[in-house]
């Protein structure tokens, strides 16, 4: 059936070309790093003398028309290389490669203007990021990280201190698709959420998606987050090592046929364990504790011939925290052990100067563990396991019918493996399963089509249907999913954007905390738990000044989501081994409304941008809060963000950051009173060991009557950033120092807060921290 669909759309498609087809020839071709022979995604390669103009898809293929036996201007761009300029008469169609060269090859600095600017761009809400804008960013422990650069932008609120979890204009981590070479990462998390598990050595851009989602794109209801992985230089052999407070990188690259395909491999892996460890076992401390984590890319490319071109990408990384406590003739050992696994093998081919395909296969799997173990008279051992996983195939097309039309269109079958809760328990001798959840198996099928067109010189839209079946059980979900996003231009500098969105997600994250700890379980849709729906409507301004060396936008928001998920009241993560997860949650509404504020400054030695966001998030329970409206727990009223880098040199910048984000809600007690305690001949032996006895039975003395859903405010965080990075050309390669200061006025964030003897206090995480990177290419 799969096969047949297929072929249907591509005749249909074959049609479609066919009759758009204009007496023009077409230029078709890619856009490649002059240096490394790394294809460009995104690149800008307009036609002068007919103001018409395209981008470069994921893969760098573009395709412009001309009118044959004329002589024209073709100009392509992007930031980060020398714009190139060619002059062409074509008389028949014309396949081209055009190699672009790194500003840092040229002996005095370029402003590169030919960026296409927001205003003109037809999706609001957009925003790309390359590697190299994120590793000015200043950072945590000296680790560059793209989402935490992300963070920065508007409309993006991060959960805690420190971490990376995204929550985007009101929604919840698990609303963010977040891919990486396109196939779905599930868990983003290092160090328990410091990190994320994007290493900036291997990435080549990151595309963030929050207002005019495309129709491509499904399955989450707030955000998309494209990662791209580097390539790898089809030139030469290249090796670089770094080293960090935390963590240890290795990368190597080069070519395998010279020209025609290359490799990369990048490595990263802690080194604390290695610290600790020896610290432990000298000191002979009773309590030992051991965490690590390791990550791993690897891409190879190879063309096969002009038209046809193999892509093989790998992921894997994971975490480990391990905990030893001796106490009296006994010892209790836990244990966290997460990760992920990513594999994708994509085919691209060009049909003809207008119809590029992508065929690829993929496979994804995020699973954890969770063990316990206490050793005194009798041994007591508990094992919590969890895990998703996805097989999925994917064929895209791309097809040019003119220059200023660019069609997508595919289709895609997943299947999902979700193995929310699996526990074990073993007494002594005895060993009991209770109430393992079986695996659930779910299919989802999907089919979308994208038109980006320009109507005149005024008006341009893309406009898409996302197409999703889901098939859990004995219940099937059908959802069409519309999208629309149209840009006005009010003059050759401003315009006006609206975009509009259906989305549905299948999927659902129980959380138990905002820190992106393993203890979340990712579960499906089933026959008692509907999926997540929303709508999302977003009108914005959008200014270029100065010709385009500042750019300005303004844009509201407004979204709706039926079908989210929370814990009831007393419920959460392993507290009854006999209900399973749908007993245990309810179902209820969610809305979010805000306007979001920011300027960008693109040229001359100060760079950077400044973002506001103003906004409001609530949900709605019938068995939570008396039925009554909440804030959400993400919800965070006012947020700044500032960056700022200079560039006095060309191998000299300085970069800082400032947030300010208003307290996050939180529900506490408002009374105490005297709980039943427990009989004194149970054994006090908690997870940090034994207690004393007076201070184990007095908790039941004083219980907390909570207060309604998150009515108290956590203080307000702010925090500045700061970090010098510089870099020294060597005989061979580059050597690379980054000096780094977090939280440089030593702000005492809330990380959580809690009561001690009737007081409310806070517990902060990071004071003022002083970092460095070193870096060695070769």
């Amino acid at each position: 059936m799969l096969k047949q669909i297929q072929l249907f759309l591509f005749f249909f498609l074959l049609g479609i070309v066919a009759n758009a087809q204009q007496k023009k020839v077409y230029v078709h071709g890619y856009v490649e790093d002059a240096e490394k022979r790394e294809r460009i995604a995104k690149a800008n390669v307009s036609i002068v003398d007919q103001k018409m103009g395209t981008q470069t898809n994921t893969y760098g293929f573009f395709s412009v028309g001309l009118i044959p036996n004329q002589r024209q201007t073709l100009v392509i761009s992007t930031v980060g290389f020398k714009t190139e300029r060619l002059s062409i008469t074509l008389s028949k169609d014309t396949l081209l490669t055009v190699f672009l060269f790194p500003e840092s090859q040229q002996l005095e600095e370029v402003e590169v203007k030919d960026k296409v600017p927001p205003h003109e761009q037809v999706l609001g809400g957009f925003h790309q990021l390359s590697a190299k804008t994120i590793e000015k960013t200043p950072a945590l422990l000296g680790e560059t990280d793209a989402l935490k650069t992300l963070q920065l932008l508007p409309g993006v609120q991060n959960g805690k201190e420190g971490t990376v979890g995204l929550n985007v204009r009101g929604g919840s981590p698990d609303q963010n698709l977040i891919l990486l070479d396109g196939v779905p990462v599930y868990n983003i998390n290092h160090l328990f959420g410091f990190l994320s598990i994007f290493n900036n050595d291997a990435i080549a851009n990151v595309d963030f998606y929050k207002g005019g989602i495309p129709a491509r794109y499904g399955g989450r209801l707030s955000s998309v987050i494209d990662v791209s992985m580097r390539e790898g230089n089809k030139k030469t052999y290249n090796t670089k090592i770094s080293l960090s407070p935390v963590a240890s990188r290795f990368l190597f690259e080069g070519p395998i046929v010279k020209d025609k395909s290359s490799f990369l491999l990048s490595i990263r892996r802690t080194w604390l364990d290695a610290l600790t460890t020896p610290i432990a076992v000298i000191s002979k401390s009773d309590f030992r504790s051991v965490f690590k984590f390791y990550d791993v890319n690897f891409k190879l490319n190879y063309a096969l011939s002009p038209k046809n071109k193999l892509y093989v990408s790998y992921y894997t990384g994971r975490d480990g925290l391990n905990n030893t406590i001796k106490f009296n003739d006994g010892t209790s050992r836990y244990n966290y052990n997460w990760g992920n696994n990513t594999f994708v093998v994509r085919w691209n081919h060009l049909y003809n100067q207008r119809i590029f395909g992508n065929l690829s296969v993929s496979y994804t799997n995020f699973d954890y563990t969770l063990q316990n173990e206490v050793k005194e008279v009798k041994t007591f051992q508990s094992r919590f396991t969890s895990g998703i996983r996805d097989w999925s195939i994917r064929y895209d097309w791309d097809i040019f019918p003119s220059a200023n039309h660019t069609l997508k269109t595919g289709i895609s079958a997943t299947a999902h493996r979700f193995s929310p809760e699996i526990q074990q328990i073993k007494s002594g001798q005895s060993d009991t399963i209770y109430k393992p959840q079986n695996s659930i198996d779910a299919v989802e099928l999907v089919a979308y089509v994208e038109d980006e067109f320009k109507i005149g010189a005024k008006f341009s839209a893309n406009v898409g249907l996302n197409a999703s079946f889901y098939q859990v059980g004995q219940r099937s979900f059908i959802n069409p999913q519309p999208r629309v996003s149209l840009n006005y231009a009010l003059s050759e500098r401003n315009s006006l954007k609206f975009s509009y969105g259906h989305f549905a997600q299948y999927l659902h994250l129980l959380s138990n905390s905002s820190i992106g700890l393993p203890t979340d379980l990712w579960v499906s849709a089933t026959e008692r738990i509907p999926a997540q729906l929303s709508n999302q409507v977003s009108l914005g301004y959008y200014q270029s000044l100065f010709e385009n060396r500042f750019n300005v936008s303004i844009e509201g928001f407004r979204r709706n989501m039926q079908n989210v998920i929370e814990y009831r009241e007393g419920a959460s993560f392993l507290n009854s081994s006999t209900v399973g997860w749908e007993d245990k949650v309810t179902v209820g509404e969610g809305k979010a409304t805000g306007i979001e504020f920011l300027v960008q400054k693109n040229t001359g030695k100060w760079k950077g941008w400044l973002s506001y966001t103003l906004s409001k998030s609530e949900r709605i329970f019938s068995d939570l809060n008396r039925g009554v409206a909440f804030p959400y727990k993400y919800d965070s009223r006012h947020n700044i963000a500032l960056t700022l880098n200079y560039e006095w040199s060309k191998n000299k910048t300085f970069s800082c950051n400032f947030f300010y984000n208003s307290g996050i809600p939180l529900q506490i007690s408002t009374a105490k009173f005297n709980g039943v305690s427990p009989s004194r001949l149970v054994k006090t032996v908690g997870f940090l060991g034994p207690y004393r006895p007076d201070e184990y039975y007095s908790y039941f003395n004083e219980l907390g009557l909570l207060s309604d859903r998150n009515t108290f405010r956590a203080p307000a965080y702010h925090r500045l950033d700061v970090s010098y990075r510089s870099v020294k050309p060597m005989k061979n390669g580059n050597r690379v120092w980054t000096l780094g200061v977090y939280n440089v006025y030593s702000r005492n964030n809330p990380f959580y807060l809690y009561y001690d003897k009737n007081q409310l206090k806070q517990f902060s995480l990071f004071p003022i921290i002083p970092s460095f990177t070193y870096e060695r290419n070769f």
